[in-house]
């Protein structure tokens, strides 16, 4: 008797299925392959799939011919993004999980090679995605291009802390700590000083003025994911495992570019700033950063950007540096799109870490 392996790709289906109808499902595999990670809620799942403003998210799943489980599924969460002012409807290449019996290089091209057809056949303009070292091969293999890598910058507030986890760093930790880090507080107090236009806001919403800055400043930028007040209020507001602050810098009257801020651990993340060409509001928002990690005793700032945005020369100026190897962001449109050249030139975009997943 012949056993059938279950990589046979006559013992599976590749479709798309409705979001609302496979949630569960996916969701339990979702959670069976994230290892040592925190599980995924079906709350988390509802907002990302199915409230988003830019309309429910599109799953391709992998089914056993058998059992009709589903082994494998892949999601595109849609974005509207602006293409020289335009307004097109991008495709964010978000979650991608295979059940490990089927984890071959076969199946899973095929499953992520759903969304760049159905792109080919006019349902979106564009894909971009942040794949993880595992999945980028299967970009590459599917025809996605590497955009351009996404520089991690980080910048040290505290070196006693750093000291103190580290063998033998007990002894360095107390000198640090009485002499090296006030010498950066010192300095930094110097080089990034208070502003009194920038502000907390005391709620995380995002109203009218949101909408007329975006409109402002987008137009100047040949490729950028929607900021409006619609989106950010989907993004930030109802996404209740997302701790955020929010500071603006306004001149009194008029909204002139915002920064959002988490918490992780001992660190500030820096997840959207907006916009990059105010180089003076950009320094006042970063300044402003900077003395609230100070106060909150934090260990350092860390953000992402996408290689050649502007901002990262702001943050190089306040002493932010690359840290780790960077990641890269891949990008996919028709050949003979006339968005191609444009999508696909690292130098046209302005890409944060806020631009990620969603």
């Amino acid at each position: 008797m012949t056993v059938t392996s279950p990589l046979d790709p006559s013992q599976i289906d590749i479709g798309e299925e409705p979001a609302a109808e496979v949630l569960g499902e996916v969701l339990e595999l979702l959670n069976e392959t994230r290892s040592n990670k925190a599980p995924r809620s079906l709350e988390f799942l509802r907002w990302k799939y199915l409230e988003n403003p830019d309309g429910a998210a599109v799953i391709w799943t992998v089914r056993a011919r058998g059992t009709r489980k589903i082994v494998g599924f892949t999601a595109c969460v849609p974005r509207r993004v602006l293409v020289s002012g335009v307004e097109q409807l991008a495709w964010v290449g978000a979650d991608f999980s295979i059940d490990s019996a089927y984890r071959t290089l076969g199946p899973a091209v095929k499953l992520r090679r759903q969304a760049s057809l159905q792109i080919n056949a006019g349902r979106s303009a564009l894909l971009f995605a942040h794949p993880n070292e595992k999945m980028a091969p299967v970009h590459a293999r599917c025809g996605h291009r590497v955009l351009g890598a996404m520089v991690q910058m980080a910048r040290p507030l505290q070196v006693a802390a750093k000291l103190r986890t580290r063998a033998g760093g007990a002894v360095l930790s107390r000198i640090s700590a009485y002499g090296i880090d006030p010498l950066i507080r010192g300095f930094t107090r110097m080089v990034c000083p208070r502003s009194s236009a920038v502000r907390i806001l005391p709620e995380p919403v995002f109203d009218a003025s949101f909408d007329e800055l975006f409109q402002r400043q987008a137009a100047t930028i040949p490729v950028i994911g929607v900021r409006d007040s619609r989106y950010l209020n989907w993004r930030w507001n109802q996404r209740s495992c997302d701790k955020i602050q929010v500071l603006v810098d306004t001149d009194g009257t008029r909204l002139r570019g915002y920064a959002i801020i988490s918490v992780e651990k001992d660190e500030i993340l820096i997840r959207d700033m907006f916009p990059a060409a105010s180089g003076e509001t950009v320094d006042r928002l970063i300044n402003a950063i900077v003395r609230l990690g100070m106060d909150e005793r934090k260990v350092a700032l860390r953000t992402y950007f996408l290689e050649g945005n502007p901002l990262i020369s702001h943050l190089r100026g306040r002493f932010f540096f690359p840290r780790m190897e960077p990641t890269e962001a891949y990008v996919y449109a028709p050949s003979d799109s006339s968005l191609y050249n444009l999508v696909t030139d690292v130098d046209s975009w302005f890409m944060t870490l806020a631009d990620r997943d969603v």
